[in-house]
């Protein structure tokens, strides 16, 4: 998984990773991976949506990320 930088959301998903992998509450590998990708999903999703809603930008890093 990548995040992007501007949604400050890799430490915290790379936290949690670790509390998921890790210790007493490791979880199964299929378990792990449903819940990384379910994740991951939401996290693409929100930021879809939070792109979107950014109309002060336009230009070329912009218009292709509020257009997806």
């Amino acid at each position: 998984m990548a995040f992007d930088p501007l949604a400050s959301a890799g430490m915290t998903k790379a936290l949690l990773d670790i509390r998921e992998t890790v210790g007493d509450r490791a979880l199964a590998p299929d378990a792990l991976a449903e819940r990384r990708r379910d994740r991951f999903a939401a996290y693409l999703a929100e930021l879809s949506d939070v792109y979107a809603a950014e109309q002060r930008f336009g230009g070329p890093f912009w218009t292709p990320r509020q257009s997806s």
